[in-house]
């Protein structure tokens, strides 16, 4: 579980957006991906998180 813990700035403000635009959680999924990857390229294996950059 601490390998997937992150702060709380990022998640006020994806949560923050997610408000302002009315978002789903999928909603928030592809902002969250893509403006922090430093967060969640930890969780995966660095093959899947070229993948998962490529995807977006």
């Amino acid at each position: 579980m601490n390998q997937r813990a992150w702060s709380n700035d990022p998640v006020n403000g994806l949560l923050a957006w997610m408000s302002d635009n009315q978002a789903t959680g999928a909603d928030g999924a592809a902002p969250f991906l893509k403006i922090q990857p430093e967060v969640w390229t930890t969780w995966v294996p660095p093959a899947t998180a070229e993948k998962i950059k490529a995807a977006l």
